[in-house]
């Protein structure tokens, strides 16, 4: 039986890509219906590629909110070592204002500048999920968020399905 990835309720097939949920009042792409009352699954990687901070604003809107954590920690590092590396670069060159230092200065500022927004966006697209940015994204936060993620318990059990039971009458 065909059902709701949120409710578990049964869905009517609307055409070959889509079905409707009366409970929730939505229609669900066929690639998201379930079986059986199955809950929906995230699909995450447990780490983040530098490439995926060159992805648009509405891309990363997308991204699970798992894999955006992780992406996040690759931003912060990634500003953080150009900040390094803009530091390393002024005192090295503080008496000088060669063309060499004032074009490596212009390329670690741009690089800066892009991932700080990128860093910003990222960050607010967590605030909007989770209700607050993340401070510290250490080996600490990952265990136990991946432990919750990972949970069996809840997160793979099955929703109830309400279709087999029929209304029993609330006097006998």
């Amino acid at each position: 039986m065909k059902t709701c990835p949120y409710c578990g309720s049964r869905v009517e097939n609307i055409d070959h890509s889509r079905y409707h949920c009366e409970f929730c009042s939505m229609h669900i792409p066929s690639d998201l219906v379930k079986e059986d009352c199955v809950r929906i699954s995230v699909i995450y990687r447990e780490s983040a590629l530098k490439k995926d901070l060159e992805k648009t604003t509405p891309e990363l809107m997308l991204f699970p909110t798992v894999d955006l954590l992780f992406l996040l920690k690759e931003a912060r590092t990634v500003r953080s070592d150009t900040t390094d590396e803009i530091r390393k670069l002024k005192k090295k060159n503080q008496n000088t204002k060669s063309a060499y230092f004032k074009e490596n200065y212009d390329a670690l500022n741009k690089e800066y500048t892009f991932v700080t927004k990128k860093m910003y966006v990222i960050e607010n697209i967590l605030k909007t999920r989770l209700g607050y940015i993340p401070p510290r994204l250490d080996k600490n936060f990952f265990d136990k968020y991946l432990k919750n993620v990972k949970n069996k318990t809840k997160n793979f059990e099955k929703m109830i399905d309400f279709s087999r039971y029929k209304e029993q009458n609330i006097n006998t």
